[in-house]
């Protein structure tokens, strides 16, 4: 019965990332891309810092830094992405003060 709902709440929790991408009209390949190039960084509970990529690996090798135009496309799709989430709230804000 846990393993059942467990899995209905990781599909549930799939869906809401959809939605969220769609309703912050987020263009998915460029956030795929985004999420290739940059690492995930957490600190566990001793204050270390852990490094994860996407597919478990850097997406180019070690001895290749990241190129100029991909600093630039994580640049863009970072200002792009909050100018989004700007505009979207500032249309969901207008749609409650007219109910």
């Amino acid at each position: 019965m846990r393993e059942s709902v467990d899995e209905r709440l990781l599909e549930f929790k799939d869906l809401w990332a959809a939605v969220l991408i769609l309703g912050l009209r987020v263009d998915y390949q460029a956030l795929m891309r985004f999420r290739a190039l940059m690492p995930y960084i957490d600190r566990n509970d001793n204050g270390e810092f852990t490094v994860e990529f996407m597919w478990g690996r850097p997406p180019f090798p070690r001895e290749s830094a990241f190129t100029a135009e991909a600093c630039h496309f994580c640049a863009d799709f970072v200002i792009d992405f909050g100018l989004n989430l700007q505009q979207v709230s500032a249309e969901v804000s207008a749609t409650v003060d007219i109910l």
